[in-house]
């Protein structure tokens, strides 16, 4: 004889699901982690009380199908991954507030640049950064070889204006979006890593 336990599976559980596991294998209960979509009861009934006895009656009836339970080497995949979620999500978050400044200060160089966060484009905005003048002679060396655009265009169009206080923020966003960018490279490798180690 053995009793049913049974618990909706949410994303709460993950992080300790290998502790959940090794508690009930050491014991005469069984666990079942449901499917929330899969025991939804009617509309209108949405106390605790009243859902833990719908799932208790499911759970006599052996009307509970168990939900997927993803393996310690796939639940720390996800953590790995969740992360990296983050990291460029908080990077796009840092382009779109430079994109933001430097509208603001009527600089165009988006027009001219397919990707200011290029080489090109970041040697052109650290010449703002260090309040440079802008002319043809200090743009050339910025612009790589696969650039196409001539200086004078990037000049005509990096001929906003920022204030001190614009350049400062300019600088720290660029720092910021560098570090991001080293850190989903540190994690892409990692994560690299662990998919050939855990999943041959």
């Amino acid at each position: 004889m053995y009793y049913q336990v049974a618990l909706p599976f949410t994303k709460l559980f993950c992080p300790i699901l290998v502790s959940i596991d090794y508690i009930f294998s050491h014991s005469d209960l069984v666990l079942v982690l449901a499917n929330l979509q899969h025991i939804k009861n009617v509309p209108g009934r949405k106390t605790d009380v009243k859902d833990a006895e719908w799932m208790a009656q499911l759970g006599r009836c052996r009307l509970i199908e168990p939900s997927y339970i993803p393996t310690p080497e796939v639940i720390q995949l996800s953590l790995l991954t969740r992360r990296m979620r983050s990291y460029k999500q908080r990077q796009t978050q840092i382009k779109n507030e430079i994109h933001n400044l430097l509208q603001r200060a009527n600089i165009k160089l988006i027009s001219y640049l397919s990707d200011i966060f290029s080489k090109t484009g970041q040697a052109l905005l650290k010449l703002f950064i260090d309040g440079e003048t802008i002319n043809v002679e200090s743009v050339i060396p910025c612009i790589q070889k696969r650039v196409k655009t001539s200086p004078e265009e990037l000049v005509e169009a990096m001929e906003g204006k920022l204030s001190l206080e614009d350049r400062f923020l300019l600088d720290q966003s660029l720092e910021e979006c560098q570090m991001y960018q080293e850190l989903i490279e540190k994690l892409t490798d990692e994560i690299q890593h662990y998919i050939e180690k855990e999943f041959p």
